[in-house]
């Protein structure tokens, strides 16, 4: 689910979306119960509506993961949140920093020695991790 949040908020940001909170005003106007949950079809329409420059197939598949009602509405201030990528900004990295060398050691270590001390096989797993 990170990657795809991740993913689809880049795309918004690379376009300069910022148009939220007129997002959500369309929404409550839409949810006349108040419920808090809308449609997915509603919910796909207002991106549409407000030319959300994500890929469909993306931002269907972040619809599906909201929590849902019992009539299968998605909660659209969870997913309105999950797009907003400047007030909830996702990040995909997980830095941990390398435990630096011990400077009372005797041991240089010198750029040639760097990558025998990377984890390559846990980087892998880390960059192609899917959530």
């Amino acid at each position: 689910l990170q990657m795809l949040i991740v993913t689809i908020q880049e795309q918004l940001r690379k376009a300069n979306f910022e148009d939220f909170s007129n997002m959500m005003d369309s929404c409550r106007h839409e949810d006349v119960l108040g419920t808090g949950f809308l449609p997915i079809q509603e919910l796909y329409n207002t991106c549409r509506r407000f030319n959300v420059p994500a890929k469909n197939d993306l931002l269907q598949a972040l619809m599906e993961k909201v929590e849902r009602n019992e009539r299968n509405e998605a909660n659209y201030e969870q997913f309105l949140k999950l797009l907003n990528w400047r007030d909830s900004p996702v990040s995909s990295q997980k830095f941990v920093p390398a435990a630096a060398p011990d400077p009372k050691s005797s041991q240089r270590i010198g750029p040639k020695d760097l990558p025998r001390l990377v984890s390559y096989k846990n980087l892998l797993q880390s960059l192609l991790e899917v959530n």
